[in-house]
């Protein structure tokens, strides 16, 4: 369709580098789960406010909170707008504008064709936030166009039957990120990581991308 939505998703003003859990926690309350950003960031962001969250731990507090989480790479702007029409909230990991290159993690609940924009309840700039799809499509080859579906699992064939339709393969997916971050094109380090440890985050972010292709070796 040329127009969907989702929302409004409910808005939480994010503290310090705290947008992952705030998002987490916006989404979560579309399925019906209270949990605050302070609550979700004890979990996810134990590492203190000089740090952002990584995604590797969100399917396992997924569960711990009742639903499931697809952590995904080399998603497209198709992909997106069959999630929204379909009722699944997206979470992207991109930056927070091309004027401002940080990484940044914003629920999206809506898309305007005739517009050419997506709509965000964004914790960091504010509730209906939009970007356009130029601007939308550059932010995310930050992270490999990184994202976060949160469902549950009564839906799992939905979400899958979508995720097909959008032409999304896991396997292809991450098999394609995987040589992107052997190429050293791009590191993956959490918002606020100092530079002395990028170069650790971006083995670990190949470490992920191998055991998503059931490589578990040491």
């Amino acid at each position: 369709r040329a127009l969907g939505e989702l929302g409004p998703l409910i808005n939480i003003p994010q503290t310090w580098n705290n947008c992952g859990p705030a998002s987490v926690a916006e989404v979560l309350a579309y399925w019906g789960i209270d949990r605050t950003q302070a609550q979700v960031q004890a979990v996810l962001r134990v590492n203190g406010i000089g740090r952002g969250m990584s995604p590797y731990g969100v399917p396992s507090y997924a569960r711990s909170v009742g639903v499931q989480a697809l952590v995904g790479v080399g998603g497209s702007e198709t992909m997106i707008k069959d999630l929204i029409s379909n009722g699944f909230p997206v979470i992207v990991s991109q930056l927070v504008s091309l004027a401002d290159p940080i990484g940044h993690y914003r629920p999206i609940e809506a898309y305007d064709d005739t517009q050419g924009i997506f709509t965000s309840s964004d914790p960091y700039l504010g509730p209906g936030h939009q970007i356009t799809y130029a601007d939308f499509a550059t932010m995310w080859t930050h992270t490999g166009n990184g994202f976060i579906v949160f469902y549950p699992a009564s839906r799992q064939t939905n979400l899958a039957a979508v995720l097909a339709a959008a032409n999304w393969s896991k396997a292809a997916a991450y098999r394609h990120d995987l040589g992107r971050l052997k190429a050293g094109r791009q590191d993956t380090p959490p918002v606020g990581a100092p530079e002395s440890v990028a170069h650790g985050y971006h083995y670990l972010a190949m470490a992920w991308d191998e055991a998503q292709l059931g490589d578990k070796k040491d």
